[in-house]
């Protein structure tokens, strides 16, 4: 520790917040290790905040945003996020990993992997400290899978090795038509052990940058795997995303990017492109040409000195049922809309269901008929209801037999402490949902239904059915603080021309407001969004996870009697003082009730890990 230590007073001494470190003087294991002293040093103080997340997954301080590789290996889940050590604010792009407890599938238990000495081990990926390196500005949003790579074994064969591998964006130099790249690193370790037999990386801690220079050099030089396309003048090409198209044995990858239509105006789009397998870390090949894209859709002025716009975080999948079957279901594009923040909906993000067609012109996905306005338009609808920017960047995590997918999302939120401190940490993954569609009428819609946290409920703090009148306000009796799910069913004969709903995180007469009013949904008096509440309603489900400055709501509609998640809403949870305080009410129109079911909600942070190597 004490060599370390050392290092990492002179580098701290030489780094300035948000500010490009100097590193000539260390080498990428030393930076490394630098950041994770600072993010466990930071942790202490993050944890001090009453609004700190419980059971939403995020780095142990510092910033993060997008979820990026999310796999299954070794009995845990591994999730990376685009993280800033550094700082609480956007910059010096890492990914960070969090690990689930080995045997743990279901129960969402997360560790964060430590060195031997105690101090967190999780910025898995740094920036190049070489500054011609392919992602000296940033280490970007990607994905993850375990994937054959071909080698030499020691008796000169060429052997098939199985390596868990990411594919990131890569971010150098200035001009935007060529500074974004894909970059590929490995966990090399993964599947070797030592004389003991024991593994040398368990928990999958150290990735090594695929580079054809010297390996005491690699991680600083890694190769571009996929080149940005100069030709079609993109205003960007970021965030790869391995497509699983069904009965085809190729590997594919969509990057999101955007570009000037025909009149000039911009437009999203997924590029694809294929690899036969025989070497993924070349020969990655174009699939469609020109301006043929997998798949665009017009996007808002980003940029209004160029005029660009983009889409990014681009996800493309098969959708199962509820009971994760796949019978004629459609596929899934996932993207974000990358618009102005402060504009309503202007980042947020988008899905479309289509199918994905291979014709003589190339491969494209087609969105149904449903997803298609009178001219032919591809219609887009919000994953997320909230207006404001709090959930953006979904990634996926397969989970049995590559059909399921869970997904997560980045959640915008910071402290909401109010005290006059400062905590070191900013953003946090959103609740893992699990997305499928169902038949209505004929016609496939998306369901959104919570999954994994509920694991994580403890003891029921309240149970009651509530009967109104004159919408007066109940009081959940015994229902304190910000670490709660709520689960109010609500019933009358005119649902959809009924007022109701909740209040939470109540104190000193003020209460963040979930009403539901002629079947349009009003938080906090923002403007109305509707809810599409079948007309013949009567009954309706509000699910509520609060989880310290995050607040998630999942919305649940009865067809023929049976519960679907359809619709959510994400927001940050605005604090009025008297954190452990907050109370909840309930209200509702005459002639309703509600059934209410009120869960602490634990910790997802376990102490079941061994120090790595």
């Amino acid at each position: 520790m004490g060599k370390y230590f050392a290092v990492f007073l002179i580098f701290a001494g030489l780094f300035f917040l948000n500010s490009a470190y100097s590193a000539k003087a260390m080498t990428y294991e030393e930076t490394q290790y630098a950041a994770d002293l600072k993010v466990t040093k930071n942790h202490k103080k993050a944890v001090k905040d009453p609004t700190y997340p419980r059971y939403h997954l995020r780095a142990p301080s510092g910033w993060i945003n997008d979820p990026c590789g999310l796999f299954y290996f070794n009995s845990s889940f591994h999730v990376f996020c685009q993280s800033n050590p550094w700082g609480s604010q956007w910059g010096n792009m890492t990914w960070s990993h969090i690990v689930s407890c080995p045997d743990e599938k279901f129960n969402f238990k997360w560790f964060y992997p430590k060195y031997k000495d105690g101090v967190y081990k999780t910025s898995a990926i740094m920036q190049s400290l070489n500054i011609k390196g392919a992602d000296k500005d940033g280490v970007f949003t990607g994905c993850a899978a375990v994937l054959p790579f071909n080698e030499i074994d020691k008796q000169g064969k060429k052997i098939l090795v199985y390596y868990p591998a990411v594919f990131y964006s890569g971010v150098w130099g200035i001009a935007e038509s060529k500074q974004e790249v894909i970059c590929l690193a490995r966990a090399l370790k993964a599947n070797k052990v030592d004389e003991e037999g024991n593994l040398c990386d368990p928990f999958l801690t150290e990735w090594t940058k695929y580079s054809t220079v010297p390996e005491k050099y690699s991680d600083s030089n890694p190769d571009i795997i996929i080149k940005q396309p100069e030709k079609l003048d993109l205003f960007s090409f970021r965030d790869p995303y391995l497509v699983d198209i069904i009965g085809d044995y190729n590997y594919y990858m969509i990057i999101s990017g955007g570009i000037r239509n025909k009149v000039g105006k911009p437009e999203g789009v997924f590029i694809l492109y294929r690899n036969d397998g025989g070497d993924l870390t070349k020969n990655w090949k174009r699939v469609n040409k020109g301006k043929n894209f997998f798949f665009s859709v017009d996007t808002a002025v980003k940029d209004e000195l160029t005029g660009g716009g983009d889409i990014e975080c681009g996800v493309v999948y098969r959708l199962t049922d509820h009971i994760g079957t796949t019978n004629n279901t459609p596929y899934i594009a996932v993207f974000g809309k990358d618009g102005p923040s402060d504009e309503p909906y202007g980042k947020s993000l988008y899905y479309v269901l289509g199918r994905i067609n291979k014709s003589d012109e190339g491969i494209f996905f087609q969105p149904l008929e449903d997803f298609k306005d009178g001219n032919g338009n591809t219609i887009i609808k919000h994953i997320d209801l909230n207006p404001d920017f709090v959930l953006y960047a979904s990634n996926t995590v397969n989970i049995d037999n590559e059909q399921r997918k869970y997904v997560y999302g980045w959640l915008n939120v910071s402290s909401q402490a109010n005290d006059g401190k400062k905590y070191p940490w900013a953003g946090a993954l959103s609740i893992p949902r699990f997305l499928f569609v169902y038949k209505e009428e004929g016609r496939w819609k998306l369901g959104q239904e919570p999954v994994l946290v509920n694991s994580l409920r403890e003891n029921i703090v309240y149970e009651n059915k509530i009967n109104f009148k004159n919408c007066n306000d109940v009081v959940l009796d015994g229902v304190k603080g910000r670490t709660i799910n709520i689960s109010a069913v609500f019933k009358g004969k005119d649902i959809i021309s009924s007022v109701f709903g909740l209040k939470v995180a109540c104190c000193k007469n003020k209460c963040t407001l979930v009403k539901i009013d002629n079947g349009k949904l009003i938080i906090n008096g923002k403007n109305p969004v509707t809810l599409d509440i079948p007309g013949n309603s009567e009954k309706y489900g509000v699910k509520v996870y609060l989880d310290g400055s995050t607040m998630e709501i999942f919305f649940v509609k009865y067809p023929n009697g049976k519960p679907v998640y359809y619709r959510t809403y994400s927001d940050v949870l605005p604090n009025n003082g008297g954190i452990i305080e907050n109370k909840v009410k309930v209200f509702g129109g005459n002639n309703m009730s509600a059934d209410v079911i009120v869960f602490e909600m634990g910790k997802c942070w376990d102490i079941c890990s061994v120090t790595s190597n």
